[in-house]
């Protein structure tokens, strides 16, 4: 009795679908027809991004990499604020790849502008001690309610 096996070859790249920044870090977000990035992969190294912030570089201080939600995440080392340009370069360096379960690896990209999300600080001292403004602030203080009038 003969059996017939059927193998698919995956040849599909990681490929970059959206980056985002806020403050210190970039992320990029990867898609690729495997269920995430390779499990263990080793991240690559800081050198193999470049990230121009306002024609100036901006040195990687470290990489992260998330195999289920398929995001790496850049920390850099000069805040970021929105409003100004900012780009990331990745250099595919054999070893220390951008890798899929399946083994293959991302190609080299530069992004176009990446938006940089501001982070909006509140002083609720402010809201306290204003005589004009009535606002709850439960949203922001889960377990109490305060208001001002």
């Amino acid at each position: 009795m003969s059996s017939l096996y059927h193998f698919s070859i995956d040849n599909s790249k990681p490929q970059l679908i959206s980056a985002s920044a806020t403050n210190s870090n970039i992320s990029l977000t990867f898609a690729s027809l495997e269920t995430g990035l390779l499990p263990g992969m080793t991240p690559p190294s800081t050198g193999s991004f470049q990230v121009n912030y306002n024609g100036s570089v901006n040195q990687v201080q470290s990489v992260n990499v998330n195999t289920v939600t398929e995001v790496i995440t850049l920390a850099v080392n000069t805040p970021m604020v929105s409003g100004n340009n900012l780009t990331v370069t990745y250099n595919e360096s054999p070893g220390n790849d951008i890798l899929n379960p399946g083994g293959n690896a991302a190609n080299s990209f530069t992004t176009g502008n990446i938006s940089i999300a501001s982070l909006a600080w509140i002083n609720y001292q402010n809201f306290l001690t204003s005589k004009d403004l009535n606002i709850s602030l439960s949203m922001f203080l889960p377990s109490n309610s305060y208001s001002v009038e």
